[in-house]
Formats: structure tokens, C-alpha cells, sequence
């Protein structure tokens, strides 16, 4: 596909963000949104039973009183069910925060797919990211990175494309993420996987998220 031009299909959606220049887009604020994306994305497409917040504070909750024992054992297993799931997204977060942090610079899009296999998608979500700011020492952002990505969250999410996208959930499914980058390189090997240039068909859904985002050097 050209870079320069996209031809969009019928099932195709695009939702282009106009990042405002107060944003820093650091590996950790880039990180953040796309994990914010991926959390929303599973509860919406009912892939996880509740949202992540949720499913967090239980899960603490539990874990931090150990000695409470649930005789209860449909909600055992309900717990055990949720705790799966949020250990699952806790440790492909943490993998995307960390191909963000040591190798944000090569990364130029990040690939949701949903489907028994990555080749036979369901729905495709695509994250385009303009470009990677690194070099900055991340705390002198962190207030006014996470001030503004509400902003860009909201304009995602109360985007009618968006909102046409969340109006038929789907059957639970496999979720596959997919980074793709400038160069082939890997920095964690235990998470990710080197594979050939994902091609999307044709028929599948893609919703294509755009963070148009320009920087002028200025921030400290």
C-alpha cells in the first residue's frame, strides 16, 4: 500500500486525530493511549467480562486479603475467570509499554486484530502514529501528557466512526496485537514475535485510528 495514499474499502472506518501541540507523544504517553484503546476495545467488543477498572479493583481487592476464602463456588470460579483476563491485559500492556520505551522510535503503527488467527480477522483496528518524540526525560511531561489524553481519548471515542464501530459486539475470540515497525527488531522476545508484513484483507472490518501529530522541537 502507498504510504502517501489509502484507499479505503466499504467496511473500512478511519477516525483522524489532530494532536494538539501542548502534547509531548513521549513512548510512555504513546504507550498509555494505546493501552487506554486496547482496554476499551476488548469491553466494548465483550472479549473481557467488565471493564478494566473493574476487573482491576476486584482482582486487588482479593489479592490483597488472601486469608478471605469465598465459599461460594460459582463466584470462585467467576473470580478466577476475571482474574485471568486482567493478568492476560496486564502483561500485553506492560509488553507494549516496553516496546514503546526501548525501541518507540522505529514504531509506526500498532494492529488489534480479532479472530481464531491473526489470518482470519473478524475486525481489524489499525493505530497510525505520526512519530515518536524521544530523548525527554518522561516525568517533566507526565502531568500535562495526562491532562491533555483525555482530550484525544474522548475525540477517539465520541467519534461517530468509533461509535459505529462499538454498535454490534462480537462472540469472544482470540485478540492478537501486532507492532509494526520502521526496522525488524524485537525487544521482547518473551511477548512478541518477528513475523513477515501483515497483509489485511480485503473483506475484513479496519477501523484505522490516525494521531496526526507534528513536532516543532520547542518542549523541554
Amino acid at each position: 500500500m502507498n504510504s502517501n495514499k489509502k484507499v479505503l474499502e466499504s467496511k473500512d472506518e478511519e477516525i483522524n486525530i489532530k494532536v494538539i501541540e501542548q502534547v509531548l507523544l513521549t513512548p510512555l504517553t504513546c504507550a498509555s493511549l494505546v493501552n487506554e484503546v486496547l482496554k476499551c476495545l476488548l469491553y466494548q467488543k465483550s472479549q473481557i467480562p467488565y471493564p478494566y477498572n473493574w476487573m482491576k479493583n476486584v482482582v486487588k481487592k482479593k489479592r490483597s486479603n488472601p486469608d478471605v476464602k469465598n465459599t461460594n463456588l460459582q463466584a470462585e470460579r467467576h473470580y478466577h475467570s476475571v482474574c485471568s483476563a486482567y493478568d492476560s491485559l496486564e502483561k500485553i500492556m506492560d509488553s507494549i509499554a516496553a516496546q514503546f520505551k526501548d525501541d518507540g522510535s522505529n514504531i509506526k503503527k500498532i494492529l488489534i486484530i480479532f479472530g481464531s488467527t491473526p489470518y482470519s480477522a473478524k475486525e481489524v483496528y489499525t493505530i497510525n502514529i505520526s512519530g515518536v518524540v524521544i530523548g525527554h526525560v518522561e516525568k517533566n511531561h507526565l502531568n500535562a501528557n495526562s491532562k491533555h489524553q483525555y482530550k484525544i481519548l474522548r475525540d477517539i471515542f465520541f467519534s461517530d466512526e468509533w461509535i459505529n464501530t462499538m454498535d454490534l459486539p462480537m462472540v469472544p475470540t482470540n485478540t492478537y496485537v501486532i507492532i509494526e515497525k520502521v526496522a525488524a527488531t524485537v525487544v521482547d522476545e518473551l511477548s512478541f514475535q518477528s513475523v513477515s508484513e501483515y497483509v489485511k484483507l480485503p473483506s475484513v472490518k479496519n477501523v484505522y485510528i490516525n494521531l496526526n501529530y507534528h513536532y516543532d522541537g520547542n518542549h523541554n
